[in-house]
């Protein structure tokens, strides 16, 4: 394969490594080729490359050479599960209404339990009670929902580990990284770790106790996953344990117009130094007549609005099933409207709004609990109630094609590309100024923003913050550089 300069550079570098390598890819640049540039170029040494979920594991499988060992992140702690524990007896992420029905607890002190044990079951410094006093200190006239909320977490946490309760991935994850995880490592010379931007701070203690080198590979402006309490492994490994930056700025996706917008926005970031990033070079279009076409939205709601918007004859898709995106405004709907709903609904959602006598009371829940899945799911049933059936059904049978517009949220569309994207008009910009969510909003935008390959219509927020005119979009052909910026 024919490599960039930039590719070259971070082959040579791996012949010499003495330490852990950080590679900063820009959107598009070819950093799954440059990881299988790596893997052929040095066939002596034996790699283990993380994916972050399976569908990239599947992919990698199929590029990567030999001496490539594919696993996700969370198939680490898996493995030694299994070895040390026995087959698990997994489930599903935990809910507050959950772990209403496990302990006989109240709703918001359930949100408390869940946001204690997610929050310590992706963390490596903390404890359950050390948790819940940092939240307290924040949210005083909650103290109470808080603590009963943490003595329902360390429940949970021992039920788990008695096999009593059905255990996540992020549990036995958790679980792998409080004993010897050497042996999961041995064999391996280094480590190729993709999307180190958003890497489970678990993972990351296991993979640095391991001593094996890490060759870190991903885009820090494409972290997106702080709600996780995902870190940036990239800046730890480079500030705190010595590894050498190198970057990736040629994209081979999208032209130097689309790489112009997607830099300047990257520019309004808080703390954004321009000297220490390098601006994007934009190669392509990959394929100038590529005809996929995207929306992309910022939520879900975004989706149903505009497949109430659009002409029910054109085709259209979207990645998640209509169950998913509906169940939820459904089973409200039902509840507080009467409405008959076209499909079997999940029981656990079913008992969970059942315990609300008014509307007015779930939105309580919602904004008290900042569970915005229901938060959002009440205005869909507000505005779209009575079409929910013939919304559900018109998505189900545009998705047995999956042809025309595909409409997806901006966290769906990572890792994906189309020739034509759109950014919804459902973002909105509500976050505290400089904060890290702020951070991850204007890194949300330029992931939607730079899925494109030829053709991109900004939204009215894009416009604005860049002082764009309202007819302003990009094509190929339309704009140079100069008309740009």
């Amino acid at each position: 394969m024919q490599l960039t300069k930039e590719q070259q550079t971070v082959v040579d570098t791996v012949g010499n490594l003495d330490s852990h390598l950080v590679i900063n890819a820009y959107a598009g640049t070819g950093k799954t080729t440059t990881l299988v540039a790596i893997a052929e170029s040095y066939p002596q040494y034996r790699f283990l490359y993380l994916a972050y979920n399976r569908s990239v594991k599947e992919e990698a499988e199929a590029r990567f050479p030999s001496n490539v060992k594919v696993l996700t992140t969370h198939g680490l702690g898996y493995r030694w599960y299994i070895t040390h524990v026995g087959k698990p007896n997994l489930g599903y992420n935990i809910r507050p209404y959950t772990l209403c029905e496990l302990y006989d607890i109240d709703y918001k002190s359930a949100y408390y339990a869940t946001r204690i044990f997610h929050e310590y079951c992706n963390s490596i410094d903390k404890d359950m009670h050390t948790i819940a006093k940092q939240i307290a200190y924040g949210a005083t006239n909650d103290k109470d929902y808080i603590y009963r909320g943490r003595d329902a977490a360390l429940l949970l946490w021992k039920d788990m580990k008695d096999r009593v309760v059905e255990i996540t991935h992020d549990f036995y994850l958790k679980l792998a990284s409080e004993s010897d995880c050497s042996e999961l490592l041995t064999g391996y010379d280094f480590i190729l770790l993709d999307e180190a931007q958003d890497t489970n701070p678990v993972v990351f203690k296991i993979l640095l106790n391991s001593g094996k080198p890490i060759i870190a590979v991903g885009d820090i402006h494409q972290k997106i996953y702080g709600f996780r309490n995902a870190m940036d492994v990239m800046s730890k490994l480079h500030d705190k344990h010595g590894a050498k930056l190198l970057y990736l700025t040629e994209s081979f996706r999208f032209p130097q117009e689309i790489a112009n917008l997607a830099y300047e926005w990257l520019k309004l970031k808080p703390n954004f130094n321009p000297k220490v990033y390098p601006e994007i070079k934009g190669l392509g279009p990959r394929d100038p007549r590529a005809k996929s076409e995207a929306y992309i939205t910022r939520t879900n709601p975004g989706i149903v609005e505009k497949i109430a918007s659009v002409d029910p004859k054109k085709d259209f898709y979207s990645y998640r099933t209509p169950s998913e995106i509906f169940a939820l405004p459904m089973v409200i709907a039902k509840h507080f409207n009467g409405y008959a709903p076209p499909i079997k609904l999940p029981e656990n959602l079913e008992k969970f709004v059942a315990k609300f006598d008014t509307l007015g009371d779930l939105f309580k829940y919602a904004k008290d609990a900042n569970d915005i899945e229901v938060k959002k799911s009440i205005e869909i049933v507000e505005k779209y109630g009575h079409r929910l059936t013939e919304l559900y059904k018109l998505l189900k049978s545009k998705n047995r094609k999956k042809k025309g517009l595909c409409i997806l949220t901006a966290h769906t569309s990572k890792g994906l590309e189309f020739g034509t994207v759109t950014l919804g008009r459902d973002w909105e910009w509500k976050t505290q100024k400089n904060s890290q969510q702020e951070i991850e909003e204007y890194n949300l935008m330029y992931v939607a923003i730079t899925r494109a390959i030829h053709t991109l219509y900004p939204n009215e927020i894009v416009k604005d913050k860049l002082k764009l005119g309202n007819d302003f979009y990009i094509t190929r052909k339309a704009l140079s550089v100069e008309e740009i910026f």
